[in-house]
């Protein structure tokens, strides 16, 4: 029910972007708890852990000298922590968790009402879920002075269910 939260004229307040961080932490502790599903798609585009692959396959296309030496910059800072990443306990999480994926009630802009698009699920660290949710929050709101503080807001809900075991 509700409307694309990616499709809102507004930006999401602190309060739902505490609510998602707090839905992505639940809908991992029970998706950490379903064992009989079988991975059959690995690993998807935007699963962090392949950026040294893509980038290698696209850097050589990059004309552009500042995109380039960003990406190469994301890349170089992703090897430097991808061995612990890939130490990582996995399981099955969303794998897709961002504003287009999730609905909202005009009438209650501060809660999630609904959440899509489970096609993604596969078997992964959920840090890597997290990452991809924390992504798209830098973009929650452009017009903001601090445009890490959706991420910071969301990154609250989502430790705050995990601490109180989702």
């Amino acid at each position: 029910p509700g409307q694309v939260l990616a499709q809102s004229e507004h930006a999401p307040t602190a309060l739902l972007l505490f609510a998602m961080g707090d839905s992505l932490a639940r809908i991992q502790s029970v998706l950490a708890r379903q064992r009989a599903f079988e991975d059959r798609l690995g690993r998807v585009l935007w699963d962090i852990r392949l950026l040294p692959d893509i980038a290698e396959g696209t850097l050589p296309e990059m004309d552009n000298a500042e995109i380039r030496s960003a990406v190469e910059h994301a890349v170089e800072s992703y090897l430097s922590v991808s061995s612990q990443v890939e130490s990582l306990p996995e399981s099955m999480c969303h794998g897709d968790f961002h504003p287009g994926n999730l609905t909202v009630e005009p009438a209650r802009p501060n809660a999630l009402a609904g959440i899509m698009d489970f096609g993604d699920m596969h078997m992964m660290p959920p840090i890597c879920d997290v990452g991809t949710c924390l992504c798209y929050g830098v973009d929650a709101d452009a017009s903001s002075q601090a445009p890490l503080e959706a991420c910071r807001r969301l990154l609250q809900g989502y430790l705050w269910s995990v601490r109180n075991d989702a």
